[in-house]
């Protein structure tokens, strides 16, 4: 969903929850819905191959309560988003809709 401001294009999240009673959101209804912004997509592409760990150790705020569990348990977790984007372009046999 876009929005013009002038000559700024707004962009509206389409992962964004309604909070109207008997409502829902094309995500919640739609098992195929497959949205990303391009963005959001390209950062998680460079996050992968333990891009994420390693940058994350790099943080001083981090490393002083993050162990190395923790930063595995995250890298994990990324590749479950990575697989749920690949599955989505499996069943829709092409890229992700990205804005």
């Amino acid at each position: 969903m876009q929005a013009r401001i002038g000559s700024i294009k707004i962009h509206k999240s389409p992962w964004k929850r309604i909070y109207k009673q008997g409502k829902l959101a094309e995500w919640q209804v739609n098992d195929n819905y497959c949205k990303i912004r391009k963005d959001t997509w390209n950062r998680l592409l460079h996050l992968s191959g333990g891009a994420l760990k390693e940058k994350l150790k790099l943080m001083p705020d981090i490393r002083n309560f993050v162990t190395d569990d923790h930063l595995d348990a995250l890298e994990r977790r990324l590749l479950i988003v990575y697989a749920a984007i690949e599955f989505c372009m499996s069943v829709n046999k092409e890229k992700p809709n990205i804005l």
